[in-house]
């Protein structure tokens, strides 16, 4: 009785601090293999991880295009841009890149090198630009 009393305290420390470990630790960051390897995410579900404030949007487009119009809250991030433009992103929220290309391959080259730049949690938002102003989110001019 005494051993089986002594096993069972002993499964639950080990369950107990496995628990624990996992609570505490956030997953580990992988850097995507290739550019096929960027996850893509819908606009609508991109919306809601940035009206939690979970992700932020970022414009792959070019800077004049971006000032003409773009996603409210979004940063200028062109594609090709050096890498010291990133340091306007947070690495600590999901980065939710578009473009306004068919396919999404502005974006998924971006989100690509941003995720081998250090940020963990790329994404490319599939239809982009558009599908985001067709949806009626909020867009701004002028900027």
């Amino acid at each position: 009785m005494r051993s089986r009393l002594l096993f069972i305290c002993i499964l639950l420390a080990v369950a107990f601090s496995a628990a624990c470990q996992q609570a505490g630790s956030s997953a580990p960051f992988k850097k995507y293999a290739d550019a096929n390897e960027v996850p893509k995410i819908s606009v609508a579900d991109a919306k809601k991880e940035v009206d939690t404030g979970a992700a932020v949007i970022v414009d792959s487009r070019n800077e004049i295009v971006y000032k003409m119009e773009h996603i409210t809250g979004s940063i200028s991030v062109p594609n090709g841009s050096p890498k010291e433009k990133y340091d306007a992103v947070p690495k600590d929220k999901k980065v939710i890149v578009y473009c306004a290309c068919n396919g999404e391959g502005t974006s998924i080259n971006l989100a690509y090198q941003m995720n081998q730049a250090g940020f963990p949690n790329t994404y490319a938002m599939v239809e982009g630009f558009q599908g985001w102003k067709t949806a009626g989110y909020p867009m701004t001019k002028g900027e």
